[in-house]
This record gives structure tokens, sequence and C-alpha cells, in this order.
């Protein structure tokens, strides 16, 4: 791992055998005790373990024939699985690394051995993994002319030179429940109501710790205002009249395609 790419070949996630790559302090420490190492203990089997490295462990001396992609787009060319892997490893190494002494009496913090815990050996404090739950909404209406399916898109101004549209999402504020949640989200960006709230999927999406909740609502009204600070540009589209939209293998993706019915985009 590099930050938030993941080593790729042919543009491809690559996973490496461990005889095949030389990890800076390995032979004499153990992992546990390496910064910029970690097991990723719940995708492992009996005679499988997994680790992410980070890149700057790894031999200067040892050239690799790939390059390192950043997950966004890496995970709309490899499986379910791997890209589970891959998020997981880019969190916790980037958790290990943020958690290196206990904050509350400075001590340096060791590894828990069998559960993703830094332990402070003098105040015995455990620091476990952040994970932010964000929700991410598929927003649709009958089309006021045809009556065929819209979805509301929205485009944020980091996507503006790419043309790409999404859907509304946010961080969920402490207090909140999911629906509270994302009846503000909504409401805060796009200035309209919805009902009809049903839970599709989630997926955990390394930036830096997220987990995306999908959900699916139905237009109850309001005029699209958006959020100038937030967003350039929303509106309703149908699946014929698409924009750019996320790739593959985001969650986006999969409430979009869900939402308008789309065999393949």
């Amino acid at each position: 791992m590099d930050g938030e790419s993941v080593f790729c070949r042919d543009k491809k996630p690559h996973a490496f055998e461990r005889t095949q790559i030389d990890i800076d302090g390995l032979v004499n420490h153990g992992v546990d005790d390496i910064l910029g190492v970690i097991e990723l203990l719940h995708f492992g089997r009996a005679d499988r373990r997994v680790f992410a490295i980070d890149a700057q462990k790894m031999d200067e001396t040892h050239h690799f024939d790939g390059e390192f992609i950043a997950y966004r787009h890496a995970v709309a060319v490899t499986d379910s699985h791997t890209s589970h892997e891959i998020s997981a490893g880019i969190q916790l190494l980037l958790w290990q690394k943020s958690n290196q002494f206990c904050g509350y009496c400075g001590s340096k913090t060791i590894r828990h051995h069998k559960e993703n815990a830094m332990a402070c050996p003098n105040c015995h404090q455990y620091f476990y993994p952040k994970i932010q739950p964000c929700v991410i909404i598929a927003i649709t209406r009958p089309c006021p002319i045809t009556g065929q399916p819209q979805i509301l898109l929205a485009q944020h101004h980091r996507h503006q030179t790419t043309g790409m549209y999404g859907l509304i999402a946010g961080f969920m504020e402490a207090g909140e429940n999911v629906k509270m949640s994302i009846h503000r989200e909504v409401l805060e960006e796009t200035g309209i109501y919805v009902d009809d709230i049903h839970y599709i999927t989630s997926q955990a999406w390394p930036y830096p710790t997220n987990l995306m909740l999908g959900f699916c609502a139905t237009y109850k009204s309001g005029e699209i205002v958006i959020d100038k600070n937030e967003l350039s540009h929303a509106q309703f589209f149908g699946k014929d009249d698409l924009p750019l939209i996320p790739k593959q293998g985001t969650i986006a993706h999969e409430l979009i395609s869900q939402a308008l019915k789309l065999d393949k985009y």
C-alpha cells in the first residue's frame, strides 16, 4: 500500500507471497512490532495469513514490475473479497500509524496479538480502529412528463473538470440515527424532502475510514436548491440521459444501477 493506493500489475491489484518480497525488519522482529506492517486478522485462514504493507517498508533495492493505483480506481477491476481486503489494509495501516502513542498518558502503544487493538502497557487503555459511518442515498421519482423513473444526481465542485455526477451523501452526526442523517443531508444539500427510505447495501470506503450505508428513498416535496458550498449542480436524470457516474465497483454505481434497473452501464 502507498497511502490510499494499492500495488497493481496490468492495472489490477496484485498480492505477493511472503517469499517474493523483503520487508524491512521482519526477519529480526515480530510482525506486531513493525510500524507499516499489519495483519488482516479477519481475512486470514488457518493456512493463509494476509498482511498489508506500507510501501515505505519494502526493500528499496527490490524493483517491482507494476504501479500504485488509487483504491477508487482499482476497485473497478477487482472482485468484492479482494476489494474488502485492500480497504481493510489501507484503513488499518492508517489506524496503526495514528495510534503509536497513548492519548491518555503518552506511552508508546503495542499491538494486541489477537484483535485489532493498540494497547497502552502503562494505563491499559485500548485503541480500536475508528470507523466513520456515512449515508449515501439514491433518490428517485417518476418523471413529471413521461412517468419514467428518474434519479437525483449531484455534481460536487471537485468533479467539475471530469463532469461526473454522484449521489447525495454525508457523514452521520453524533446522536443521529440513520433516517435522521438522511433527512438532514438531503435537505441541507438539495432543499428537498424524501420518504419511503429503505436500506440497500454497504461498502467500506478507505477515504479515510468510512463505512458507506446505502439507501434508496422517494422524492416527497420541495424545489432543488443546492448548497453552493458543496455542490455545483443537481437535477433528476432518466436512464437515457445519464451523465458520467461513478465507476463500477463503487456503492454509488450499484445504487444508481439498482434504482434505474440498468443492466450494464
